[in-house]
């Protein structure tokens, strides 16, 4: 695995086809909109959250050869005009939106 510090924006797809629907139903003027979460995760909190719901120790290990040589630190989406636009507001946070999947998929 590469870096595991960058910050990004993680969204549960449920959450996703939640403002998707809203934005066909309401048809708001505006054409450009950002669906997110309006938080944002390293991949190493993510395998800590997965670790804990999991009750699972992972070796991952940083390979240098997958680093990136321009690495932005933190990638965020703005969800104020999406939210004032159509009301969208994540039904889920990133530990909710990971026990669910884990389940979907047997795991927990």
């Amino acid at each position: 695995m590469g870096s595991l510090t960058p910050k990004r924006d993680f969204v549960f797809v449920d959450d996703v086809v939640s403002a998707l629907r809203k934005i066909i139903e309401q048809q708001p003027r505006s054409s450009l909109v950002n669906i997110g979460s309006g938080s944002e995760y390293s991949i190493s909190t993510i395998i800590k959250q997965i670790e804990d719901l999991t009750s699972t120790k992972f070796n991952i290990e940083s390979d240098k050869s997958k680093l990136r040589q321009i690495e932005r630190q933190h990638l965020l989406s703005n969800i104020n005009k999406i939210n004032h636009l159509i009301g969208f507001q994540p039904k889920y946070d990133l530990r909710s939106g990971l026990r669910l999947l884990l389940k979907k998929e047997g795991l927990v």
